[in-house]
């Protein structure tokens, strides 16, 4: 490889890296409040009357 090479391949480098540096972050948009029963059905609230009883629970 010779030098000339290398030095455009680094030269180019260096002018994306501050490109990139200069240009503005992208605008965040904030990330809507999650529903803690719709999204999360382990935090939602069993109705225990529905459950069978703890007797007719087997090892299968």
């Amino acid at each position: 490889m010779s030098d000339e090479e290398f030095l455009a391949r680094w030269s180019r480098r260096k002018r994306e890296a501050k490109a990139a540096v200069d240009a503005p972050p992208p605008a965040e948009t904030p990330d809507p409040a999650p529903s803690a029963t719709a999204e999360n059905p382990a935090n939602a609230e069993v109705d225990l009357a529905n459950l069978p009883p703890v007797e007719s629970i087997t090892a299968a």
